[in-house]
């Protein structure tokens, strides 16, 4: 693929995040409501929550699928049918006013220079690195206390009989000795085993991969000594043999080697944490989409010595792992970049709110933290401004399974964050594109070798706030019903409405107290971008299509006070005149609303796919 246009893209953060503290004086005294009508552009999926498998048969019910009905105010739970075809769909569909909250403030924060509410910001940061590390044992050191070293070793490939092998075809030169699957089923993760090497390294493809396989091996028993001609080795389970798995690794002290030996490095506390934390991601069974066992299973953090792989390079952490190419955690955290970047981390105190937590309200999220603020707007539920008729199917699309969607990955920096290299950096770097980077560190080339080099505390900048392009890709999953996997999902979405019958259009109420002038012209921006071409998005599949909505502003009362019988009213207020001078100007609000621009969308919205010659697959 050369060229796509990613289904979400970033409005960039500019400037800082001013923050105030919460006090309501005489000019926070506007008090009403907005009546607005939703018109839905593209297909809507609101789910019903309260039963997960409203859309499921028996059959796919007990083998843990999911299938929600569009939102309702019916309970539904225990509703998992013999028949699910035969189905009647909400006669009475409802848009939660949570929805259009989330989707509003979203706008408003990024318009206004709001903080970033919703980012999950002491969450860990780690990814799969495509770094190759190296083979060593973290032990104790010797002093009775809590320091660690790691002891560098070498890597022999432990030939080991698997079911998907068939043992005349192999060959023992190449493949080295054999290893019985009873045998390496008895043996444990970091027991010695006495190995003998081949002369030369493993060849894959024709070339030497550099690791040496295991010409012959024996089990250690008590009483018997070492042969001189063998070395003292461990062995390392890695993940489960599959197709392309047909070695074990042994680690190794080599004392003969190049350039002698290796330096035994420190390893700090704060190390200790990120392996511990690395294995924590590794056992988590949400994280195996295969339905598999975790694995690692036999890795020990309380044992004398540990097998890991670990980069060696100076100046940095040694970012532990069980996997040559494993996972990484790092150190920094979204709020630490954030705050080294404009200060936009999610407000925590209530005497220092950026403008969109003082009208929608604050919860700190920070440990130690226990300030809250109440919001000044409420958003009602949507409703349906005509009444379904008799024929309710009709105004829904037939039941479809929308593909496998995963959650947000922070992760993946070449997405979420700028590229950290400065151009005389990119120049050397040595690496396609600018080069490979992480939370942490980037990949530089020094004197020929790639090696990883801190970066400062403000790197890598964050790109933005993350919003979704409209597009009509909705049609392609259109016609999907087979629920195949526990990541896809069966659901019933509503059509887009119909302006000439006015069906399926919702109509809701936003109600506001105690805004000044700038807040309430801000607030009527956010729903409607004082754009008729503009549109936000809500519910499920945003990044397939789905959820492309108009909010257009019917109605503006706001309560006055009738100075002579005391008496408060509500008087009909001029909205078209309301964030109409708001500037426009500033590179946020101008990708905002190339981004919200449903008439001039673009047309080639997707994830990029590659075909691997078994069909496509995204990444």
């Amino acid at each position: 693929m050369k060229y796509f246009t990613n289904p979400y893209n970033f409005v960039p953060l500019e400037g800082r995040c001013h923050r105030s503290s919460h006090a309501l004086g005489k000019d926070e005294c506007l008090t009403g409501y907005f009546d607005c009508t939703i018109e839905l552009l593209t297909p809507l999926f609101i789910p019903n929550t309260s039963c997960s498998q409203a859309l499921c048969d028996l059959k796919e019910a007990e083998a843990g699928y999911s299938g929600y009905e569009f939102n309702s105010y019916e309970n539904l739970s225990g509703t998992v049918r013999q028949d699910r075809r035969g189905q009647t769909p909400p006669k009475e569909p409802i848009i939660s006013g949570s929805e259009i909250r989330g989707s509003v403030r979203s706008v408003f924060e990024a318009a206004f220079g709001g903080c970033m509410s919703t980012i999950a910001a002491d969450a860990t940061l780690g990814r799969r690195t495509p770094s190759v590390k190296k083979p060593g044992i973290l032990r104790k050191k010797g002093n009775g206390g809590n320091e660690y070293e790691i002891i560098p070793c070498e890597r022999a490939m432990l030939f080991v009989e698997r079911p998907n092998i068939s043992i005349g075809t192999f060959s023992s030169e190449k493949m080295g000795q054999l290893m019985p699957k009873n045998e390496y089923n008895t043996l444990k993760e970091g027991q010695e085993i006495w190995i003998k090497l081949a002369d030369e390294g493993f060849k894959k493809g024709g070339r030497n991969i550099g690791a040496k396989v295991v010409r012959d091996y024996k089990i250690p028993l008590a009483g018997k000594e070492r042969p001189k001609d063998y070395l003292v080795g461990y062995l390392h389970k890695g993940e489960p043999f599959g197709k392309k798995k047909h070695h074990e690794s042994v680690f190794y002290i080599d004392g003969n080697r190049k350039g002698g030996k290796s330096k035994v490095k420190a390893v700090s506390e704060e190390e200790i944490n990120m392996l511990q934390t690395v294995m924590e991601e590794y056992w988590n069974p949400k994280r195996r989409h295969d339905n598999s066992k975790s694995c690692y299973q036999e890795f020990d953090l309380h044992r004398n010595q540990i097998l890991v792989y670990y980069c060696d390079d100076e100046g940095v952490p040694s970012y532990m792992s069980p996997a040559c190419i494993g996972k990484e955690v790092y150190t920094k955290t979204l709020r630490d970049i954030l705050e080294k970047n404009g200060g936009f981390q999610p407000c925590n105190k209530r005497d220092e709110l950026c403008p969109a937590c003082g009208i929608f309200g604050m919860v700190s999220g920070k440990e130690g933290c226990h300030d809250a603020v109440g919001s000044r707007v409420r958003f009602a539920d949507a409703v349906l401004k005509t009444p379904f008729q008799k024929d309710v199917r009709s105004n829904y699309m037939d039941e479809l399974v929308l593909p496998e969607s995963g959650e947000p990955r922070p992760g993946a920096v070449e997405f979420y964050t700028i590229p950290p290299y400065k151009d005389e950096d990119a120049k050397t770097a040595g690496w396609t594109a600018n080069g490979y980077w992480t939370y942490d560190y980037m990949c530089v080339i020094e004197k020929g070798k790639a090696r990883r080099k801190d970066l400062e505390e403000n790197l890598p900048k964050i790109r933005g706030r993350k919003f979704y392009w409209h597009s009509s890709n909705w049609q392609n999953y259109a016609n999907d019903n087979k629920l195949d996997h526990l990541m896809k999902q069966r659901i019933r979405p509503l059509k887009k409405s119909n302006l000439e019958t006015e069906e399926r259009l919702f109509c809701f109420r936003v109600y506001f107290d105690r805004l000044n002038q700038t807040e309430l012209e801000q607030l009527r921006w956010a729903l409607d971008f004082a754009d008729s071409s503009c549109a936000h998005k809500i519910g499920r599949g945003k990044p397939l299509g789905f959820g492309s909505v108009k909010i257009r502003i019917d109605n503006l009362k706001i309560q006055t006070l009738d100075k002579e019988t005391g008496e408060l009213k509500l008087v009909s207020g001029d909205y078209d005149k309301l964030g109409v001078h708001i500037d426009e100007a500033g590179n946020p609000i101008k990708t905002l609303k190339l981004m919200a621009d449903y008439q001039n969308r673009p047309l080639d919205v997707g994830y990029p796919e590659v075909d691997n010659g078994q069909g496509k697959q995204s990444f």
